[in-house]
């Protein structure tokens, strides 16, 4: 399933409804509009909002209807009635009904995909700005961990170290992470990577070894304890 919209598409019935009917009618030339700028086709909902009021213009009550098909010949509205826990009334004629966002239309954005591939997101996701927090600058001492959750990890080393990873991925899942390492006022520390982990060529990256000196890498988590760590960039300035 898949939502379309139609911006400031609104209309009135053109007949009356009672709740249990599962055909509204509008004019013939608001269901064409709405099937155009929708673009709607076979398999999709359109989502609209058919409001209540009370005496003095004031909208109440809200009933959301799924638009499964639209016949612009006739005015024929298919639809779904009482969606997204909304009760079907019944309708005079020239009753409002409008193409609204709701709720459930938003939500799905938010869905887990599932792993056996049963739903798939397809196009191009933009956006239009990416801030990343890095986990505050740990102090190792002999033994650190590599935080999978964070997109960055910041290690100062204050001794030969021990890395650990936690909130690793999951069986079937991937995770990265970028890592800055700073060497102290000593410089020379030295890392030992979690078992598992590989390189390219089979050797692992050495880190630079003057005083406060910058090296950047990111190490990927491949799930079922088996990681890989890649040289981004060494005695950064």
């Amino acid at each position: 399933m898949s939502y379309k919209f139609a911006n400031a598409w609104i209309s009135n019935l053109s007949a009356a409804a009672a709740a249990g009917d599962t055909v509204l009618y509008v004019p013939t030339g608001d269901a064409t509009n709405l099937l155009n700028w929708s673009g709607m086709v076979a398999g999709d909902d359109v989502p609209l909002t058919i409001p209540t009021y009370d005496g003095n213009g004031n909208e109440v009550a809200w009933e959301i209807v799924y638009i499964t098909a639209i016949n612009g010949t006739t005015g024929a509205l298919t639809v779904a009635r009482a969606q997204e826990g909304t009760t079907a009334a019944a309708y005079v004629i020239g009753q409002k009904i409008a193409c609204r966002v709701t709720a459930g239309a938003l939500n799905m954005l938010g869905l887990a995909l599932p792993t056996d591939g049963s739903k798939a997101m397809t196009g191009v996701l933009k956006l239009a700005g990416y801030t990343e927090t890095p986990l505050a600058n740990a102090t190792s001492g002999a033994a650190a961990n590599i935080d999978m959750s964070k997109g960055l990890n910041d290690i100062t080393l204050t001794a030969n170290c021990a890395l650990a990873v936690i909130n690793s991925a999951a069986d079937g899942e991937i995770r990265g992470t970028t890592i800055r390492f700073f060497q102290d006022a000593t410089g020379s520390r030295t890392v030992t990577w979690p078992t598992g982990t590989t390189a390219s060529g089979g050797t692992k990256p050495a880190l630079s070894t003057a005083a406060g000196a910058r090296d950047d890498l990111v190490f990927v988590d491949w799930g079922n304890s088996t990681y890989s760590v890649y040289q981004s960039g060494a005695g950064m300035a």
